[in-house]
């Protein structure tokens, strides 16, 4: 009996000298300072046009980013009009009854009292979205529904176009944009495949409401979301590094200002 309870000391004393050991490690993680992040855009269907400010968070954060508040925001046409928009929520700036006219270059203007920040962006011509339809394609070793968007793409001019897709209400995750280069003029069948949270293909199943709006963006704004889309395809373990797209925002703000066309088609699928 004195042996067992000797062994039970013997084996506590190793314990807790091993845990005293033990050394902490402490992980310097820089973090960048925070950076003004804008998100404007103004369409030409006549109504509420929306421009929301925020301020970045480290990534150790929760996502929860500060918004900013008593900014002056306006937006000026090349034409000599001018609109202030009204901050309606918190970070939140709105200006009712109002539409972009494809052709005219649009000024956005962000003044914070501490910095102003600047961008431009052209409304290009719009792009009729003719149908969406689903089609069946083999994935791996599975059938699986693709939706296409049909469209003829005007010759003699370059275009961008970006898509955001909606199935049942909910937005796909994935970042769709394309543009003319190898395909100025042709019919266009383009193939917007659905993808999760986790990039995952997503089932189209019979019954499901799909919603896909097009928009006619120009280069710069291209450039942001292509961008983007290349580092959604390539992200964690995919090779690609993380960075901030690149924005046509002054002074290193975060985000886009685009003016751009768009336009909805609906269908439910039958099988």
């Amino acid at each position: 009996m004195k042996r067992y309870f000797y062994n039970i000391l013997l084996l506590s004393v190793t314990i807790f000298s091993l845990a005293a050991c033990q050394k902490v490690i402490d992980i310097d993680v820089n973090t960048s300072p925070s950076q003004i992040v804008i998100e404007g855009v103004l369409t030409d269907i006549r109504g509420l046009q929306t421009i929301k400010i925020s301020q970045s968070v480290a990534y150790t954060n929760n996502n929860e980013y500060p918004a900013v508040t008593a900014a002056d925001v306006r937006i000026a046409d090349n034409l000599g009009n001018s609109w202030k928009f009204t901050e309606t929520r918190p970070g939140t700036y709105t200006f009712s009854n109002l539409r972009g006219v494809s052709g005219r270059t649009y000024t956005m203007t962000v003044n914070t009292g501490q910095q102003t920040y600047t961008a431009v962006s052209t409304m290009p011509a719009k792009v009729l979205l003719d149908s969406i339809h689903t089609r069946e394609i083999t994935f791996g070793s599975e059938p699986r529904k693709v939706v296409v968007a049909y469209y003829n793409d005007p010759p003699q001019v370059a275009n961008q176009y970006r898509y955001v897709m909606r199935i049942n209400g909910v937005i796909s995750k994935s970042v769709y944009t394309d543009d003319d280069r190898l395909t100025n003029g042709n019919a266009i069948q383009e193939n917007l495949y659905p993808q999760d949270d986790n990039n995952d293909f997503l089932d189209i199943n019979p019954g499901d409401a799909i919603e896909v709006e097009m928009q006619c963006i120009d280069k710069n704004v291209f450039n942001y979301w292509f961008t983007l889309r290349q580092q959604y395809r390539g992200g964690p373990g995919g090779g690609t590094t993380p960075g901030n797209p690149p924005s046509n925002i002054s002074n290193n703000a975060l985000g886009y200002f685009s003016a751009h066309t768009t336009q909805t088609r609906k269908i439910v699928v039958l099988k």
